[in-house]
């Protein structure tokens, strides 16, 4: 307590409450401390001694609760900072400790709000909430403070709500998303801030000012994850990144001002981050110095890469403006392109909104808007300045006469016969008022068609019982289009009548929608019935009431106007209920759409987000690479120019003969150096490998389907081990036969075509009553690929028959037994070890017989087709 004491004795005549209070305080601005040291605990005793000195402001230190000396040596030792100065009212005793609030909903009078004391109970504070809320909700109460009482209501009976969050309201006054007040050393307490907040700064106002201007359009992490970032996809957010402490930052305060005079008024979002307080903000948006300008657009961030000495208003609202991408607003240069703009109301269900200016370019503010509407509208764009023909035509067919004027047309359904809307103005802008009420009454077509969940939000909102909004849906399949269109001219004509009633006539495609649609199919009404269309009422978010009502078409629509009447007076009653599910975007981009942006969002992103430190070491990388694979690329093509060189200066080689004087080929004396022939065997592959083709399931019919009757293939078993060896052999043994155009030859691979191979034996295996057949079907599952090898089988596909070539095939040896002497030489053929050599060696025997048509034949029904 004697640190107190020091304190309090600096100043002469401190208890005298009256003269040296205010005396103080003229000098420090500092007497609000004294009322706290000073005075009584209660709220009643503080209210009277401020009335008493003239106070209208107060900065309670701590709890009212708790009021002490020692809250005095807390402030003087900077243990409690971000002390907020909040005006005092009869029979309100709360503070608020600021302690770096996000959002001005922090700071409540939560009690109060709710009209209960400190010792309310649970009980007591819930009955509190649902009367308050029932009172001061949007839809039952009008006013136009309603639904700011309502939202503090809320927030109110959440903080009371929470055990913890009272826990802290009770102990501070308030409840911050940073937690309560700091202590000790994780504050950086700042003798300026200490002069600002109880002394008024001493002369620095000038900064105070200054950070505020910032302040006021401050974001947090939590406001750029849960709202900006969202709110980006159709409204952009121009971010300007600043520090306390950043001088530079200061400078450039009266541009940053000029700008956001320009740029809010239009709907551009402004946000400002202070690398003080949002530090992870910074990190995410990826900014690497200060002061930093960025624009948030479709959740991508754009930083500003011009220099910031050159800095102005007129650079930031540019960069601003080129941030924005095109694909909003579409330039139209020539007739067809507006024709082509003006068709898509149909396949988008969307109308088309065309500005007409006297620019080159589209202005900041149809840029907003077209980003804000895109979910509803296309928009275009044409320079009525330009002298070419396609706008002088342009200009004819839209009745536009003059030339240094702003215009904005909406096409709705047929809009080469339907109604334009039309807004147009002299060489001044429209102002933003205008254009927002003017797009709000045409964003949708006149007979809209439920595509989304959006469209459903805005077109059958919910509504309370008092304020009840009807939706009529048609089903566009149950009709006629000459029907629909009778509908629309309905439309046209009982807008008034309709919006008075809060009828909304719409069309659905129960096809599309078939997941919406099914959840109304009830008691004996649906969707598919024909002629009939639905009623809604949508009094929850995911619950609507409907009813199906049927209707004559062949009669006028005049019966229309009267269902419309009773349900809007209750002479129909709606008592079905169903339940809401989320509606399919019918016109969402495709994926090859999707990918592409992504790709270029992506590319972009890179782009902008890799830093100087971050690209040097792949560049090098890629550099090198590059420059190893050129010089490895220059030095083949010296060598190989070197090569050609070589080759162009050799002498010419004298022939391998001598062509002096007469010459025979006979002539022993002639020194010929002729190239040795081929041998016999390489000349019957090099001739025979053209002829020779793979029997898979690109070549089945080529070999064995489309023969022509008397033509036959020769085809020999291989795999993938043997086929190099066993193909030579086989094209030496067929090569007397190259010429034959009745043969055909080819290979089967039995890796992978086994199968095949097994199934044609399948169809040859004798039919027997003792059950053979089903033994050698079981022993033909289980056949070796390795004991196929060499088999030859000649097919002929028009007469479906085949005979077959292996060395122990029985029909390979001779019929009588006059061609041997013995059964010694039989045997030894039997005994003899085949090898990949020599299984073909019986090959020319067997085609000797085949040639005399004494080789058995095998008839088969069909010829396999599971070729690979």
């Amino acid at each position: 307590m004697e640190s107190i004491v020091e304190f309090i004795a600096m100043f002469d005549g401190i208890f005298d409450p009256v003269e040296q209070s205010i005396a103080f305080n003229k000098e420090y601005h500092a007497k609000q401390v004294l009322i706290v040291q000073e005075q009584s605990k209660k709220c009643e005793s503080i209210h009277n001694i401020m009335a008493y000195y003239g106070y209208k402001e107060l900065v309670l230190v701590g709890s009212i609760l708790h009021q002490n000396l020692q809250f005095l040596t807390d402030i003087m030792r900077g243990m409690i900072i971000n002390i907020v100065a909040r005006r005092i009212a009869p029979g309100e005793c709360y503070i608020c400790l600021e302690d770096e609030a996000e959002d001005p909903m922090v700071c409540l009078f939560c009690l109060k709000v709710l009209g209960l004391s400190r010792s309310a109970s649970a009980r007591e504070i819930k009955q509190a909430y649902k009367k308050l809320a029932l009172e001061f909700h949007p839809d039952k109460n009008d006013a136009p403070d309603a639904n700011e009482k309502f939202m503090q209501i809320n927030a109110a009976y959440e903080i009371l709500n929470d055990a913890q969050k009272k826990e802290q309201y009770d102990k501070y006054g308030t409840v911050s998303d940073h937690g309560q007040m700091r202590h000790g050393g994780d504050n950086f307490f700042n003798g300026r801030q200490f002069d600002e907040w109880f002394f008024g700064g001493f002369g620095d106002g000038s900064r105070r000012q200054k950070q505020s201007v910032f302040e006021k359009h401050r974001l947090t992490h939590h406001m750029y994850v849960h709202s900006v970032l969202e709110q980006s996809y159709y409204k952009p957010y121009i971010i300007f990144a600043y520090s306390t402490y950043c001088m530079s930052c200061f400078t450039l305060q009266s541009y940053w001002t000029d700008a956001v005079n320009d740029l809010e008024p239009l709907g551009y979002g402004i946000g400002t981050v202070n690398y003080i307080f949002d530090g992870n903000l910074f990190e995410k948006l990826r900014i690497g110095r200060l002061p930093s300008l960025l624009v948030l657009v479709e959740g991508k961030v754009v930083h500003y890469r011009g220099s910031y000495a050159d800095l102005n208003a007129r650079t930031i609202r540019m960069f601003a403006r080129d941030a924005i991408p095109n694909t909003f607003m579409m330039r139209v240069n020539n007739y067809n392109g507006l024709k082509r703009f003006l068709e898509q109301w149909q396949n988008t269900n969307k109308p088309s909104v065309l500005f007409m200016g006297a620019n080159k370019e589209p202005r900041l503010r149809y840029l907003l808007l077209a980003m804000r509407y895109s979910h509803f509208a296309r928009f275009g764009y044409v320079n009525i300045m330009d002298t070419s023909n396609d706008v002088r035509e342009m200009k004819i067919a839209l009745d536009i006469r003059c030339s240094n004027c702003e215009n904005v047309l909406i096409f709705k359904e047929n809009p080469e016969t339907g109604e334009v809307a039309k807004l147009q103005g002299s060489a001044s802008q429209f102002t933003t008022e205008q254009l927002n009420e003017f797009i709000e009454k045409n964003k949708f077509l006149t007979f809209p068609k439920l595509s989304s969940m959006s469209y459903l939000d805005h077109l059958c909102p919910v509504s309370s019982r008092s304020q009840r909004h009807f939706c009529f849906i048609f089903p566009i399949e149950n009709f006629e289009p000459k029907f629909i269109n009778s509908v629309r001219a309905y439309i046209k004509d009982n807008g008034v009548f309709l919006d008075k009633h809060r009828a909304k006539l719409v069309q659905i495609s129960t096809k599309a929608q078939s997941e919406f649609m099914k959840n109304f199919d009830k008691q004996g009404h649906s969707s598919s019935e024909r002629k009939s269309f639905l009623v809604m009422w949508r009094h929850e978010y995911v619950k609507a009431k409907f009813v199906w009502m049927p209707i004559d078409v062949d009669q006028s629509l005049a019966q229309l106007r009267t269902v419309v009447e009773n349900v809007f007076r209750g002479d129909i009653r709606i008592t079905e209920v169903a339940t809401v599910t989320k509606m399919l975007d019918e016109f969402e981009p495709s994926l090859f759409t999707k990918f592409s942006r992504r790709i270029v969002r992506m590319a972009l992103t890179l782009w902008f987000h890799l830093t100087k430190e971050d690209v040097l070491p792949v560049v090098s990388v890629v550099g090198t690479m590059v420059f190893i694979l050129l010089i490895g690329y220059v030095l083949n093509y010296m060598v190989g120019e070197n090569k050609v060189r070589a080759f162009d200066q050799q002498p010419e080689k004298p022939p391998p003969y001598s062509t002096e004087g007469e010459w025979h080929p006979e002539d022993p004396k002639a020194n010929l150096k002729r190239p040795e022939p081929l041998s016999k065997k390489s000349r019957a592959w090099t001739e025979m490998e053209p002829l020779i083709h793979e029997l898979r399931a690109e070549t089945y019919f080529g070999l064995i389907r489309l023969l022509k009757p008397g033509c036959r293939s020769i085809i020999v078993l291989v795999d993938n081990e043997s086929k190099d060896v066993m193909l030579r052999q086989y094209a030496r043994h067929i090569y007397p036969l190259r010429k034959n155009k009745t043969f055909s030859f080819g290979y089967l691979n039995v890796d992978k075509n086994l199968h095949w191979f097994r199934q044609l034996l399948e169809h040859i295996c004798p039919a027997s009553e003792d059950g053979t057949n089903d033994e050698m079907a079981k022993r033909l599952k289980g056949i070796n690929p390795k004991q196929t090898l060499g088999t030859v089988l000649v097919l002929c596909g028009y007469k479906l028959w085949f005979t077959m070539y292996h060395p122990l095939h029985p029909c390979n040896k001779p019929r009588n037994s006059d061609d041997s002497d013995s059964d010694e030489p039989e045997t030894s053929t039997r005994t003899k070890k085949i090898s990949q050599e020599n299984v073909l060696d019986g090959l020319p025997n067997f085609l000797d017989r085949l040639l005399e048509g004494t080789i058995r034949r095998y008839y088969v029904p069909e010829w396999p087709e599971t070729l690979k």
